[in-house]
């Protein structure tokens, strides 16, 4: 798979203006010309290929390249003929996350006007907003410059969104939820849909508590396809600016997730919790109600948080631990097959087993 440019040719001059102090030019031409990103057995002439190791650096130069991009670890390995175009990167996540925006041209899923969309008279919209087929944008809805709204999205009433933010299709917004600009939701994902909460009856029989709260999405939020995140019972659910939540996460009512959080798949953080700034958590991480977590705090994944974290740094394991700890945990769970066995020998040989019995 490539990523290809949208418009004009790009050169190398441009890649090492996008990443001043991450990417250097080894050797080679500046104005070599750069059409697409390719994996190395891809690789051809006008090319931009990645090599982190030595493997993939053979191949590449096995079908040539515009200019291939490598590691310093790797400089050993360049001939210094001056013909073929080297740079060097410094952090290889750093050097996608500049590159690859040149590459990323937005897709029109659907032609124009085959479709209906229905926009309410009282919304408003901003310049060059584009809304794909079969979306709904309701009653005094205000939708920021240079969104998209893709096909089947609903808007309810009353929400702002922000200048430039994507909605992918099939994206649901309940009412009066206030999103920042640049943020990013994916597909089916659910924003501002009810609290789970009720009441119980002296019969046993559940009452609801309607939830008359809103969410609010800060700037340059992305949020992964299939997730929820409902809105509060008064006052306000808050996502903070730069999270970034991936695939398949629930987020409960009256929940504030801080700024510049990193929430992996399956995360579940139950009603009125709180995380501070810089908070990262691995896979199906869960989150007890009304739990302060401070901030910068690792959770390893499959983590169970049940009271509040007041320190900073890495933590695992369900009861919640410091890290090192819990791998030592987990280490040791495969020797208590052995253990139970080498216990029994011993209560054995000292008569005890009868007297523990």
């Amino acid at each position: 798979m490539s990523v290809t440019t949208p418009s004009a040719q790009l050169t190398v001059q441009k890649l090492l203006q996008t990443l001043p102090q991450g990417l250097t030019l080894l050797q080679g031409s500046n104005d070599a010309i750069i059409t697409e990103i390719v994996p190395p057995d891809k690789s051809h002439a006008t090319a931009l290929v990645f090599a982190s190791e030595k493997a993939l650096f053979d191949t590449a130069k096995a079908k040539g390249f515009g200019a291939l991009c490598i590691p310093t670890s790797l400089q050993k390995h360049v001939s210094d003929n001056g013909k073929d175009t080297i740079l060097v990167y410094k952090d290889l996540p750093q050097t996608f996350a500049a590159l690859f925006p040149l590459f990323d041209k937005p897709v029109q899923n659907f032609s124009d006007s085959k479709f209906p969309t229905f926009v309410d008279p009282t919304a408003k919209l901003g310049k060059s907003v584009a809304v794909e087929p079969f979306a709904v944008i309701g009653r005094n809805c205000i939708i920021g410059n240079n969104c998209r709204i893709g096909s089947h999205c609903i808007i309810e009433e009353g929400t702002i969104i922000g200048d430039g933010t994507i909605l992918h299709g099939h994206v649901f917004i309940g009412r009066n939820t206030k999103m920042g600009a640049n943020c990013i939701i994916h597909a089916n994902t659910t924003i501002g849909s009810d609290g789970f909460g009720f009441a119980r009856q002296a019969s046993g029989a559940m009452s609801k508590i309607p939830q008359l709260g809103i969410v609010v999405i800060e700037d340059d939020v992305e949020i992964g396809a299939n997730c929820a995140i409902d809105r509060a019972t008064m006052t306000e659910t808050r996502i903070g600016r730069g999270t970034k939540i991936d695939n398949l996460c629930h987020i409960a009512h009256n929940c504030k997730v801080g700024e510049n959080n990193v929430l992996a798949a399956g995360l579940f953080i139950a009603g009125s919790s709180q995380t501070g700034n810089f908070v990262t958590t691995g896979g199906g991480v869960m989150i007890a109600d009304h739990v302060k977590i401070t901030n910068q705090v690792m959770l390893a994944g499959k983590s169970g948080v049940t009271k509040d974290i007041e320190t900073s740094g890495a933590y695992g394991g369900y009861p919640l631990q410091p890290l090192k700890e819990s791998l030592k945990n987990i280490a040791n769970i495969g020797n208590l097959t052995t253990m139970r066995k080498q216990l029994h020998r011993a209560l054995k040989a000292l008569n005890l087993e009868e007297e523990e019995k």
